[in-house]
C-alpha cells in the first residue's frame, strides 16, 4: 500500500507539471514561420506586421516586411545588403526616438557601421525603447525573401534581456520562411 501511495503522489505531483510546461509553437504570418514557446499569444496583426507577446516571460516579438518594390520606389537599391537594410531600419528607430525626446539638434542622425551585426549567420541590430514606463532591450534581426525584407525584434525587460539573449538569438535561428499557396 505504501508504494501505491507513494506512485500516486508521483503522479499527482507531475500532472501539474506536464500541464503548465510550455512547449514549442508554429506561428505563421504570410510568408515568415516562427516558433516560440506556447506563453505566447497573437497580440497584434496588421497587413504589414503581426505582434506576440508572453505574459509569463514579460517579451514581445514583432515580425514585419517591406516589399522590394515599395522600396524601389522610394528610391532604394531592392537588392541592398542584410547589413544594409539594417541600417536603414535602424536610421527609423533613432529618428523616431528623437522626434518623441523632442530633440532639435541640427545635425543629421548617422548610424554607426558597427551598429548592424552578425552572429551565427544572423544580421541584427540591438537597440532600446520604453513600454508603459518600463525600459526593454530589442534584438531585431533581419531576414530577405524573392519579394520583401523582414524585421524580426524580439524584446525584453531590460533587467532580464542579458539572461534570456541567447534564447532569444534560438527563436531568431528557428525563423524560416513558407511559400503560402494562394
Amino acid at each position: 500500500m505504501k508504494k501505491f501511495i507513494v506512485l500516486l503522489l508521483s503522479i499527482c505531483l507531475l500532472i501539474p507539471t506536464a500541464a503548465c510546461s510550455v512547449r514549442p509553437q508554429e506561428f505563421v504570418y504570410k510568408d515568415l514561420a516562427l516558433t516560440l514557446d506556447s506563453s505566447f499569444r497573437v497580440l497584434e496583426e496588421t497587413e504589414e506586421r503581426v505582434s506576440y507577446a508572453s505574459r509569463k516571460t514579460m517579451q514581445t516579438v514583432t515580425a514585419s516586411f517591406e516589399g522590394k518594390e515599395s522600396l524601389s520606389k522610394k528610391g532604394y537599391d531592392p537588392d541592398m545588403t542584410l547589413k544594409e537594410y539594417g541600417e536603414l531600419c535602424l536610421l527609423d528607430i533613432l529618428e523616431e526616438q528623437a522626434e518623441n525626446e523632442n530633440k532639435k539638434d541640427t545635425d543629421p542622425i548617422e548610424v554607426p557601421k558597427t551598429a548592424v551585426k552578425e552572429k551565427d549567420g544572423i544580421v541584427y541590430f540591438i537597440y532600446t525603447r520604453d513600454a508603459n514606463d518600463t525600459p526593454y532591450t530589442c534584438l531585431a534581426t533581419l531576414h530577405v525573401t524573392e519579394e520583401a525584407f523582414w524585421t524580426v525584434t524580439f524584446a525584453a525587460p531590460e533587467a532580464s534581456y542579458d539572461a534570456v539573449e541567447d534564447d532569444l538569438f534560438d527563436m531568431a535561428d528557428e525563423i524560416s520562411f513558407v511559400k503560402i499557396k494562394a
